[in-house]
């Protein structure tokens, strides 16, 4: 997407994805059904390590095209230019983007490779932790299954609806600035949700926790390429957002753990609360990467 995309990448990276937590919800959805018709998980695995197969690896091979160039296309959609002269991609300077040609082992010599990745862990640590502890943190304050389920369900589905608007935004003004503040946002209300009460409460709360904290993805897509460019985009996004999925495993753990040992949802909300603070701080002060004589000769694009 981010190699198809130039003038509307940031609403396209947003519609892109929206797809994890929407398939995460329509998958929990069918192998439910598919269960309460009389098969076991077992089939239900099956079924979709099949399905994996038919819909993601098989068009990955066939279909899928690492830029508009290879078909004849420019990026946007947008017709071919009059000047001959014009007729080259539009360069990354003219998106926000870094302009320098990045790669990997370049990337990781940089401090700002290394803030990102720090935040994006913190982030994750603090919505994977959060976001699994709130069914039974809402049943434990004596709200229903039904509501506590519903609160999960609107924190999945507003992520899933603000990733192309933060996306579209990104357009328009610094991601700097809109996932430090959308993080920054988070914090805030992730101290909050001590306060929550009713089922009201429950979803106002869930809703805009989704929206700021699991919306951000796109954002998070947007900064690394608007820090790094796109040349070695893969492989650098890939790198970074390893530190999200890592975030998103430590945080269920360690946040459950915190509760066993206090006995309390104040000290889990608290940290979750700080390491949100800690993560708007990181992407804020993480520099544009810049080139020097240590980080070796530049690649050849040629």
């Amino acid at each position: 997407v981010v190699n198809w995309f130039s003038r509307m990448r940031g609403r396209a990276v947003g519609i892109m994805e929206m797809g994890l937590p929407l398939g995460t919800a329509i998958v929990a959805i069918l192998a439910q059904s598919i269960m309460s018709a009389g098969f076991n998980w077992r089939f239900v695995f099956l079924l979709l390590g099949i399905a994996s197969l038919i819909v993601i690896l098989i068009p990955s091979l066939f279909i899928v095209r690492r830029s508009p160039a290879e078909m004849g296309l420019r990026m946007d959609g947008d017709p071919p230019p009059h000047d001959v002269a014009a007729k080259s991609e539009q360069p990354e300077s003219t998106t926000g983007t870094n302009p320098e040609v990045w790669t990997l082992r370049r990337a990781l010599r940089t401090p700002t490779f290394w803030m990102v990745s720090l935040g994006l862990l913190l982030s994750g640590w603090t919505g994977g932790g959060i976001g699994f502890l709130l069914v039974p943190y809402f049943t434990d304050k004596g709200l229903t299954a039904g509501i506590a389920v519903a609160g999960v369900s609107a924190f999945a589905l507003t992520g899933a609806l603000a990733a192309p608007m933060w996306g579209a935004l990104s357009e328009r003004f610094s991601v700097k600035v809109l996932i430090s503040g959308a993080t920054i946002i988070g914090a805030g209300l992730t101290a909050s949700g001590l306060l929550v009460n009713g089922p009201f409460g429950v979803l106002i709360f869930t809703s805009l926790f989704g929206f700021t904290i699991r919306g951000q993805n796109s954002l998070a897509v947007m900064l690394i390429v608007q820090h790094f460019g796109r040349h070695a985009f893969g492989a650098i996004s890939g790198s970074i957002m390893q530190f999200l999925i890592v975030g998103l495993g430590i945080g269920p753990v360690a946040m459950t753990l915190i509760f066993d040992v206090s006995n309390s949802y104040l000290a889990v909300f608290t940290l979750g609360s700080v390491l949100l603070l800690g993560s708007a701080i990181l992407f804020w002060i993480a520099p544009t990467p810049t080139y020097s004589a240590k980080l070796g000769p530049p690649p050849n694009t040629a």
